[in-house]
């Protein structure tokens, strides 16, 4: 597995951004009404957790769904992941 620190990354660019695509549903329920695979759960993947903590600079979830599908997926996960 790779290891990425965001913070000898910078060091050598600070103009660098480090940043991960995870997967678009965080936690079933989150946000309310959306079920689907648990990335934390199931993949050990706490993107948020990531963020808070400055690992990374930026996320760009994998939201692909239809924009009108079934249970307004992509609309409800875009909006949550903006918060």
């Amino acid at each position: 597995m790779l290891s990425v620190d965001s913070a000898a990354c910078h060091a050598a660019k600070p103009w660098l951004l480090v940043g991960v695509s995870p997967f678009g549903i965080w936690r079933p329920g989150a946000p309310v009404g959306i079920q689907g695979l648990d990335a934390y759960r199931e993949i050990y993947a706490d993107a948020r957790k990531w963020l808070r903590e400055g690992w990374v600079d930026y996320l760009a979830p994998q939201l692909y769904w239809p924009i009108d599908g079934p249970q307004n997926r992509f609309r409800a996960l875009d909006a949550w992941w903006r918060t």
